[in-house]
């Protein structure tokens, strides 16, 4: 796989994708809201370990749900139509219709698909591990620091670190390679998941330099906050309810910035891809009005 860095598709991208989520907060900022809600009460239920079980379970699944019409929204503003409503985008971003089916059956067989890697992985990971065991005349345990070292030995451990960093690498890869799979499914009008693979095909470095520059904004901002508490603490401030309104700061931070923006910039690379870096030129194509 060669590695291709293409600045123009990932500034052009980004570029799109903000002006996308400006346009979200114009347009949909209903079920945002509501995820930012949902999301909110369930940290709020962990914290206070009370009426946890079904009432946590309903408030992630409102999330998930209300997380899937949102990306549904985004991506049809995203499509470049002056008349989104037609296009079946509703009040607020409220809309559940054929787009938002496949998303959600797209979402669910990109989990079955790690899933199942991640099993490979670990198996394969095991297998190599209790292979370096018997050389060194041991049964592979792993029941502890010393156990390790005494099974594996110094270059059993180097060997497997190494492999567990490619191994992860790999993943993060294919999680790459799969995450235009939304805007795929959005836009072709089927559940398309394994069919984006040729489009991100030598395109690992641009996807991770896109998806690294949003998440590492935020990233640097939780640092910024952690910077901040750190200065008040030594200070002497009473930081009992600051770190309260921080955290749910950071989660205001990622649902209302990092959610609408990661959707859109999805929706401006596969566009860019399949109509030459030129997102304006490639609409939904379902004929469904959707």
């Amino acid at each position: 796989m060669r590695l291709q860095l293409d600045m123009a598709l990932v500034r052009s991208s980004l570029g799109h994708g903000f002006a996308v989520t400006r346009l979200a907060w114009n347009k949909c900022p209903g079920i945002l809201i509501l995820m930012l809600l949902a999301i909110l009460g369930a940290d709020y239920l962990d914290l206070a370990a009370a009426n946890q079980g079904l009432a946590n379970f309903g408030l992630l699944l409102v999330y998930n749900l209300a997380s899937i019409a949102a990306y549904g929204a985004v991506y049809r503003l995203a499509a470049g139509d002056d008349e989104a409503g037609a296009q079946g985008l509703g009040h607020w971003g409220f809309q559940w219709r054929a787009l938002e089916g496949r998303l959600l059956g797209a979402a669910l067989l990109l989990v079955l698909l790690f899933v199942f890697a991640i099993v490979l992985v670990v198996f394969l990971l095991l297998a190599l591990a209790a292979i370096i065991a018997y050389g060194h005349g041991h049964e592979l345990t792993l029941s502890s620091p010393a156990a390790i070292g005494a099974e594996l030995g110094l270059g059993g451990i180097v060997v497997m670190l190494v492999c567990c960093g490619l191994a992860l690498a790999a993943l993060a890869s294919l999680y790459l390679r799969l995450c235009l799979s939304g805007p795929a499914s959005a836009y072709l009008g089927k559940i398309s998941v394994l069919s984006t693979l040729g489009l991100t095909k030598n395109r690992v470095l641009s996807l991770l330099f896109v998806f690294g520059a949003i998440y590492g904004a935020m990233v640097l901002f939780m640092l910024g906050g952690e910077v901040l508490i750190a200065i008040l603490f030594r200070l002497g401030a009473d930081l009992s309810g600051l770190r309260v309104v921080f955290s749910a700061l950071y989660t205001g931070l990622g649902v209302l910035v990092v959610v609408p923006m990661i959707a859109a910039t999805q929706a401006a690379l596969y566009r860019s891809l399949k109509a030459g870096h030129n997102p304006t030129e490639y609409p939904l194509e379902s004929g469904e009005k959707d």
